[in-house]
């Protein structure tokens, strides 16, 4: 499992950045892992192996703007709620 490791405000989260949905992992697996907070699955990109190099960097430029939209609104979330409930 490609995973990033993500803390901010005193929230964490663990990306799961793979063609493998966390609802499958064991339950030794998903314990494990929420030592690093809330697991959010986020599907690993299909490359084909005929792109040129240029063609993969749209694609990581992509993909990077994925990775900061979701923490960024998962952040968001986390503060609202703990706002909310705190």
């Amino acid at each position: 499992m490609d995973n990033l490791y993500v803390y901010m405000g005193g929230f964490m989260m663990l990306l799961n950045i793979t063609n493998h949905p966390s609802r499958k992992l064991s339950s030794k697996q998903i314990t494990a892992s929420e030592v690093y907070g809330e697991i959010v699955d986020m599907p690993f990109p299909s490359i084909s192996p005929y792109l040129e190099s240029r063609e993969i960097d749209v694609i990581v430029g992509e993909y990077l703007e994925k990775f900061r939209l979701m923490i960024n609104l998962w952040c968001y979330c986390k503060v609202n709620l703990y706002s909310l409930t705190g």
